[in-house]
């Protein structure tokens, strides 16, 4: 059994720059090759791969649709609803991706996940799932102090991630890998491939939230 998924997310901080992904230039459906997965592929890999009970290597990522200008949407792009219907509605004869999952954060925006499933695009759940990571993405990343500990990562993290000011995870992060030798880039995949999902999901709801949906399909 294998997945194919394709992965539409805000920016180069969840899927890497597109100088090193090359998004911009990727054939839709092209399958993504692991030196250009960012963390939120490596870390939703793992999710999907242990919710459905499948190796990793079964799941792999492909180039997602573009918005109608040609580019990958970043940002607020993926807060208007016509956007969100644009980036799932394959053209005829094109195959689609047996899952897509869209990933936000909220920001401080306690209704974003509410506003987001309404301007949910009407495709099966098992073909379409939403994600709003609380507060940021960041804060999945740093939850589990011994992923932090294994990289050496200076200072204590927010004791609570995912209940901290928005841009708290972010900025934590920002620092602790300016002040680590290895690029920020390669620190963001290393959490992403090191953080227990058990612990990830003990401490942050929105991913817990996430996981169900991927075991349910809803």
């Amino acid at each position: 059994m294998s997945l194919r998924v394709a992965l539409i997310a805000e920016g180069s901080g969840d899927l890497g720059s597109s100088s090193r992904l090359n998004l911009p230039r990727a054939t839709v459906n092209e399958a993504l090759i692991n030196d250009e997965l960012g963390p939120a592929h490596w870390l939703i890999r793992r999710a999907v791969a242990a919710a459905k009970g499948m190796p990793e290597d079964a799941v792999t990522f492909v180039a997602p649709l573009r918005l109608p200008t040609g580019r990958a949407p970043r940002g607020s792009d993926l807060l208007l609803r016509r956007n969100l219907a644009r980036l799932v509605a394959y053209p005829p004869l094109t195959p689609r991706p047996d899952l897509i999952i869209v990933l936000i954060d909220e920001d401080g925006e306690a209704d974003r996940a509410a506003n987001l499933n309404a301007a949910r695009p009407a495709l099966p759940p098992d073909a379409l799932l939403t994600a709003v990571a609380v507060r940021e993405f960041e804060a999945w990343l740093i939850s589990d102090g011994g992923a932090l500990r294994t990289l050496d990562l200076p200072g204590p993290p927010p004791a609570n991630p995912e209940q901290t000011d928005p841009r708290a995870a972010k900025t934590w992060l920002g620092n602790a890998t300016a002040a680590s030798l290895s690029p920020a880039f390669t620190i963001r995949c290393d959490l992403a491939r090191l953080v227990d999902l058990s612990v990830l999901r003990k401490r942050s709801v929105s991913f817990n939230a996430l996981w169900s949906n991927l075991v349910t399909g809803s």
